[in-house]
């Protein structure tokens, strides 16, 4: 089972760090990639240990942790749609 975790902070601090921790205490539910999303700039590895999370900053943050059960290279999160406006981070299949 994959781990998902964000933050939304109160008072604009960047709370990225936070994010790595958080990620850090459930990198035992998904050891087969990562992803964080923080204020529309999106940054995806294939461990926790190779996502560069400095380069990230922001005060509303979510990231995944990955098991590959199916996907393949195609289930790295977070997706996006075709126009960048939109972003998903989610445990489970989409069908159809």
């Amino acid at each position: 089972m994959c781990g998902i975790a964000g933050i939304k902070t109160k008072d604009s601090k960047d709370a990225i760090s936070l994010l790595g921790d958080m990620l850090d205490s459930i990198r035992h539910r998904g050891p087969d990639g990562a992803g964080v999303v923080a204020s529309g700039s999106i940054s995806r590895a294939s461990s926790l240990e190779e996502l560069d999370l400095n380069q990230l900053h922001g005060d509303s943050v979510m990231g995944h942790t990955r098991l590959a059960v199916v996907g393949g290279h195609n289930g790295q999160q977070p997706f996006t749609s075709d126009d960048g406006k939109l972003v998903l981070l989610h445990n489970g299949e989409i069908y159809n």
